[in-house]
């Protein structure tokens, strides 16, 4: 045992088969600033502000404008459903120029949390003024509790499934049975 060879040598990463362990979708993500960076997917929830009910759920890697790309994906999937909203709330990450714009043009007004010292066409006192705009801004807690049930209770704080078709099966399977997404 202890000072004893042991009877299969151990392959360094260089010999081993990828597929063994790596998720090829996964991308390596850091929470916060100065924190390290783990392989990671990005879990996106549309969710109805009235009834805080999940309308569509995704799961994509990890990358920089997934959010932003993910929204609209999730309102094209709703439009072919027939499902239009009239306005979508977000928080800090989803003010940009192109993803209002983008939102201005399919008609659903942007209630997305402002950045200090960026001005936004499309995104205006008219629109951050308004009582709905305010309403909205309140609501968008909800989503929050999605997500921390679905790590707490549905399993989700770390995946078990490798490739993002299964993480995102596992996902739509593990939302709360009042919240389901269809």
């Amino acid at each position: 045992m202890r000072g004893t060879r042991r009877s299969t040598p151990r392959r360094d990463a260089a010999e081993r088969d990828p597929s063994e362990y790596d998720r090829p979708e996964a991308r390596l993500a850091k929470k916060a600033a100065g924190r390290e960076a783990k392989l990671a997917y990005a879990g996106h929830v549309l969710l109805d502000n009235r009834h805080g009910l999940c309308v569509d759920l995704m799961v994509t890697p990890a990358q920089g404008t997934t959010a932003r790309d993910a929204a609209l994906a999730m309102l094209e999937r709703q439009a072919r459903k027939r499902i239009r909203p009239r306005s979508l709330s977000g928080d800090k990450g989803y003010h940009t120029r192109d993803f209002v714009q983008r939102l201005r043009a399919r008609g659903v007004q942007p209630h997305i949390a402002t950045m200090t010292n960026r001005h936004t066409p499309g995104l205006d006192r008219r629109t951050t003024q308004s009582p709905a705009y305010a309403v909205s801004q309140r609501l968008r807690k909800k989503i929050e509790e999605v997500f921390g049930w679905a790590k707490t209770v549905g399993g989700l704080r770390k995946t078990r499934f490798v490739g993002r078709a299964r993480t995102e099966l596992h996902a739509l399977l593990s939302e709360p049975p009042t919240t389901c997404c269809g």
